[in-house]
């Protein structure tokens, strides 16, 4: 019954989601996603260059990687669910890659390991992907990182960009 802004993913499959979505409309409540990546004014303008055809996007490489052996927030807070490597934080990374480069996967490989007996959630992922539009994009995450290392490179056929979350600095060709 109430508004409600919901972090990605809306549901682990299609299903869920179209629920969600079912369930708003019902009630004739605002259901809005949070996508934090899609809101950076130079990955916004990237963006604008790529579809209007000035930029190709040829490779995207993201990491995400933050010590979490405990299910507690990076406020501190102890949370009463399981955090997720793969479909909350590479989820953000996959949405942002093809955000950008607005192609679609055509070969799509990937690793988690089983889930970690002290946390119960898989503590590493790697996803690849292959696109339509023949560009490569690698999605390397971690929970048992011993510094973090945010970050994501995007190489087109005019720049080098590298996006680092944790100093908020975007680098090119140019400098920082």
């Amino acid at each position: 019954g109430r508004h409600t802004l919901c972090e990605i993913p809306l549901g682990m499959d299609l299903q869920e989601a179209t629920a969600a979505v079912k369930a708003a409309e019902e009630r004739r409540r605002k259901l809005g996603l949070v996508f934090p990546m899609r809101a950076m004014p130079d990955m916004m303008a990237l963006h604008d260059r790529v579809r209007a055809g000035r930029e190709k996007i040829r490779l995207i490489e993201c990491r995400f990687i933050i010590k979490r052996w405990e299910n507690v927030g990076y406020t501190g807070y102890r949370r009463s669910w399981t955090d997720n490597l793969l479909w909350h934080h590479l989820g953000h990374l996959v949405d942002f890659a093809f955000w950008l480069a607005g192609s679609a996967a055509t070969t799509v490989w990937g690793h988690l390991p089983a889930p970690d007996p002290q946390t119960g959630t898989p503590m590493d992922a790697c996803v690849g992907v292959g696109t339509d539009a023949d560009q490569s994009f690698a999605f390397l995450g971690s929970y048992a990182g011993h510094q973090p290392v945010c970050d994501t490179l995007v190489l087109s056929d005019r720049d080098c960009y590298r996006l680092d979350m944790i100093s908020n600095t975007l680098g090119t060709a140019a400098g920082v």
